[in-house]
């Protein structure tokens, strides 16, 4: 376990110092090691890098391996893109495993969505 919480710290200092890929790679080692909160950590790095169906995915696998934080953001995530059905099964989900997104998260998310209806 030690060794995974290693890899996801690693990867974090790498992405905090802009190097994106290596970042990438030790997240997908920390998640093939078993570490189920990998899927959140670089389904938000794949996101903020325009890989939105992606991202998604990484949520969803996380969601199914118990990563609490996966479901909250997966149910961000959604509102931001406008699903907005999804995003209710979402929190729902999040909220069953004690994780639910806060009413002012899910109000910045849909003015997020709105922003970019406008732009």
């Amino acid at each position: 376990m030690a060794r995974r919480r290693d890899k996801v710290a690693l990867a974090r200092v790498a992405e905090q110092a802009g190097d994106l890929a290596n970042a990438e790679r030790l997240y997908r080692g920390a998640i093939y090691e078993g570490d189920s909160h990998g899927y959140n950590n670089l389904a938000q790095l794949v996101v903020e890098n325009g890989r939105l169906a992606e991202g998604e995915e990484l949520f969803r696998q996380g969601v199914a391996a118990g990563d609490s934080l996966a479901a909250k953001n997966l149910a961000l995530f959604l509102l931001e893109q406008g699903q907005e059905s999804h995003a209710k099964m979402a929190i729902a989900a999040a909220r069953r495993m004690g994780r639910p997104p806060t009413p002012d998260e899910i109000s910045r998310a849909r003015a997020y969505r709105a922003r970019a209806n406008k732009a």
